[in-house]
């Protein structure tokens, strides 16, 4: 790597005038990029005769501006120092002010005996309050530096367990710097879209054979990215291609920092716990009363949340089933209870025990309501991002019981259909009861039914089949431990 100093008299021949205010360490991540800084009014305008000529206000000295595809605007000079700014510099006043915090920034690297390389970006921000936001780029080795020591925490950054995990996270900040300001770099190595194909290509591979896959995106969003990024192999050096490729290649990144990616021990399935959080042991005992609560039907939610938030970590596709599962098993208690609570026509009927069919009665329709309030609360959840998904996740996760409330609230509707079926079951059982002590002949009516059904299936086949379903992987198995006795 080749190394040029900033000679500030060549660089600056007369100072430009000093605006007061803090010089702020900041990563990309943080820069309110997506802020809005101001609104403005649209009113009616002359359009003049004649062919129409874009007027453009005149930008300072070896500055030019860029558009980035999202439609924001961006300046990059390169004058010595490669600096970009999102601030406007059409306006003359920002201008000067932006002009005068990069004099002040080369005195302070000067200074400090940090020597800025040709492969070095500089990215400032003048605030309101005259303050300058800012960060170094190195664009060869793919991270981010700063004029002073810097800790993490105060830049906003996660926590690391190493330096090459530090590592890991400034180059998630470089990708993120890419793809803000993407389209004065006149493209990419080819190696970087190649490299992230190969990515993707095993990623894709990983969750098609592994249920428990740490690949950030599931077999079908995969093969899409898969598809155009094929498609943009030959426009690396298109601006559009450049920050499509460094947003999946922060994504990807990103996503290595949290598995630990080549650290002493990295997280090689989505279940699998790496980190030593302090937290309250969870009460255990309550699991078996809420699980005998809701004839069972607790465990299979319980045993999902555990593995759906591992580490505080959630998968955005992983969530998105779950929730179609749950929203899926609730409209079926809906349709069960609706089923049970019209059978209940019959109670006007038939002399059958009053109590019982109140508690079924009442139990059918608990579970209906149970159920739509948990459809009205997480229908929406259901098409959420990742995001969303660890808010609610945070919010519903108790210290000393973890997930088992919110386990127990969605195990509710099965578990009331359930009591409501067997109190209906009970209730028809007291009927047949009563029919049995007073016409004792009536218990040879079930066996004689049983036996006609049993006569016409013998009659339509020689050989009763009974079929046995067939896992593919368990017989494999079986074969081979077979086969070594």
């Amino acid at each position: 790597m080749s190394f040029i100093a900033i000679d500030l008299e060549s660089a600056a021949s007369v100072e430009p005038p000093r605006y007061f205010g803090q010089l702020i360490p900041v990563a990309p991540a943080h820069t309110g990029r997506y802020d809005v800084a101001k609104k403005v009014k649209r009113a009616s305008a002359s359009v003049p005769a004649g062919s129409r000529k874009r007027s453009t206000a005149p930008l300072p000295l070896n500055w030019t501006q860029w558009l980035h595809p999202e439609g924001k605007l961006y300046f990059f000079c390169d004058d010595g120092l490669r600096v970009v700014t999102d601030s406007y510099m059409l306006d003359a006043s920002t201008a000067a002010k932006v002009d005068a915090w990069i004099y002040e920034i080369r005195l302070k690297a000067k200074s400090g005996g940090i020597i800025l390389g040709e492969k070095v970006e500089l990215f400032l921000q003048v605030t309101s309050d005259n303050d300058c936001n800012y960060y170094f780029v190195n664009l060869e080795s793919r991270a981010l530096f700063w004029l002073e020591d810097c800790s993490t925490s105060a830049l906003g950054l996660l926590d690391v367990v190493s330096d090459t995990h530090l590592g890991l996270v400034l180059e998630a900040e470089y990708w993120a710097h890419i793809e803000n300001f993407c389209m004065h770099l006149g493209g990419l190595p080819q190696n970087s879209i190649d490299d992230l194909i190969l990515v993707f290509t095993h990623g894709l591979a990983d969750t098609l054979t592994s249920t428990l896959s740490t690949f950030p995106y599931d077999a079908t969003a995969s093969e899409k990215i898969l598809n155009l990024l094929n498609h943009s192999r030959d426009k690396i050096s298109k601006g559009e291609v450049v920050t499509l490729v460094a947003r999946f290649w922060g994504l990807i990144v990103y996503n290595r920092y949290l598995t630990h990616h080549g650290e002493e021990q990295a997280r090689l399935s989505r279940d699998s716990s790496i980190i030593d959080a302090d937290e309250a042991e969870e009460i255990q005992w309550t699991r078996t009363a809420f699980s005998m609560m809701s004839f069972g039907t607790f465990k299979p939610y319980m045993k999902k949340f555990d593995g759906l938030f591992v580490d505080s970590l959630v998968y955005g596709f992983e969530w998105e089933s779950f929730m179609k599962s749950c929203i899926s098993g609730w409209r079926d208690s809906i349709a069960l209870s609706f089923g049970l609570l019209l059978l209940h026509v019959f109670c006007f009927f038939l002399p059958i025990s009053s109590i019982l069919a109140s508690i079924s009665g009442l139990t059918s329709s608990l579970s209906i309501l149970v159920a739509i309030l948990l459809l009205h609360r997480h229908e929406e959840l259901g098409k959420s991002d990742a995001s969303s998904a660890h808010e609610y996740l945070t919010s519903v996760k108790s210290s000393t019981f973890g997930f088992q409330g919110i386990a127990f609230a969605f195990s509710l509707p099965k578990a009331l259909s359930i009591l409501s079926f067997l109190a209906l079951f009970s209730q028809w059982a007291f009927l047949g009861y009563n029919l049995v002590v007073s016409h004792p002949v009536a218990l040879i009516a079930p066996l004689f039914v049983l036996m006609v059904l049993f006569a016409v299936i013998a009659s339509t086949s020689t050989t009763l089949h009974f079929r046995v379903p067939s896992f593919r992987f368990w017989n494999a198995s079986m074969k081979t431990e077979a086969s070594m006795v």
